[in-house]
This record gives C-alpha cells, structure tokens and sequence, in this order.
C-alpha cells in the first residue's frame, strides 16, 4: 500500500543497483548513502529517487554479511527522516525488498517502527486538529473580548456624555435659581424692604449680597 505509485521509479533503480552488484566498494553506493545522511540529518525530504536509492543500497553489496549490515544501518537512516510518509516508505520498502535477506529481529524492528509511526501520525493529526481548534476558539474569544471592551468603552461614553449634561443641567437651573432669587431681591429692595427682612425671605443672599445689590440699584437710578 505505502509503495502504490511508485513502482516507476523502484523499477529504474532496482535496474541500476542490480548492475552494481558485486562491487561493494563502489565509490558512488558510500557517497550516496553520505549524501543520504546528510540530507535526513538536515531534515531535509528526499525526492522519490533518493528514498528508492535508499531502500535498494543494501541489495548493491554482494556478501550476505554486507548486505544485513547495510540494512541495518538503512533501517536506522530511515528512522531519522522527519516526514513521516516518507519514513513510513522508506522503512516499509526496506522491509518489502530486503525479506529475504533481513534478520528476524531487524524485520520486527522495522514492523514496530512502522506502528509507531502509524499512531504517531495519526496523534499528529489529532494534535493539529486540536492546536486548530483551539487556535480558532481562542481567535473567537479575543473578538468576543474586543466587542464587549468596544462595547463598554461605548457605554463609559454615553455615561460620561449624559454626566456631562446632567451638570450642565443643574449649572442651568442653578443660574436660573440664582437669577429668580436676584429679581426678586430687586424688587423686595424697590419696595423698601429692610435689608433683614430680604434676606430672611431670599435665604440663598446673605447682608453682603443683598447690600451690593442696593448699591448696584442706586447707581443706576
């Protein structure tokens, strides 16, 4: 299953690694499997040929001994590749290609890698789909956070506008107070009223007051 769609590229490199065989010392297999190393050591994800490369080097090694100790060090390669489709290939082609030639104890090794792979992905999935959810709820719960602040800084302004008119309302009607009580000290003072009497009747003018409004009356008239 995990090999579907590949068997084009197995096949060429099935082929050039079969003409290789019987040269274990072949320059190139070292500074393929080096080249292979280094790019899973820099996390970097191998190309369809470079991961069919690396399930098919042991097969290039012509002693038995060779060839198991290759897959070995493969399968250990393998382990390492960061993406996990591509680590379950690798390790599940190395398991396809190399049954005749792989030790029980690597087989189970690789089968085991294989599971845990599996449920690995699989709670990978699972964790990205929750780290999503999560991101979405809290992404909603910041916009729900900034409409109720938008909202009650709205009110603190309504509360603050209608403070506002409140006091100008009662400065209004304290001019206006204070302007009725001025008219009427006016006219108790043209009808003589004794300055104790007015302030008895007007208490919010007190002798001071009601005397500087006499002198206002007798310099006009």
């Amino acid at each position: 299953e995990l090999l579907a769609g590949r068997e084009p590229v197995s096949q060429r490199t099935l082929k050039r690694s079969h003409k290789q065989e019987g040269r274990a010392a072949f320059p190139g297999w070292q500074g393929l499997f080096q080249h292979l190393k280094e790019k899973v050591g820099q996390n970097k994800p191998l190309d369809d040929e470079e991961l069919m490369e690396l399930i098919v080097l042991p097969l290039s090694f012509p002693q038995k001994e060779e060839q198991k100790e290759k897959i070995r060090e493969t399968v250990n390669l393998a382990a390492k590749i960061q993406d996990r489709c591509q680590q379950l290939f690798a390790l599940a082609g190395i398991l396809t290609f190399t049954d005749k030639l792989i030790d029980m104890e690597t087989a189970n090794q690789i089968r085991r890698m294989i599971g845990m792979t599996k449920v690995g992905w699989i709670i990978e999935q699972e964790k990205q789909q929750i780290l999503a959810e999560a991101k979405q709820m809290l992404a909603e719960a910041e916009e729900e956070k900034q409409q109720a602040i938008a909202k009650a800084e709205e009110k603190q302004q309504m509360l603050a506008k209608a403070e506002e008119e409140k006091q100008q309302e009662l400065a209004k009607a304290e001019a206006e107070k204070r302007q009725a009580a001025r008219e009427s000290v006016i006219k108790m003072i043209r009808k003589n009223y004794p300055t104790e009497e007015i302030a008895f009747i007007v208490s919010s003018y007190s002798w001071d007051d009601i005397e500087a409004v006499r002198r206002e009356i007798a310099g006009t008239e």
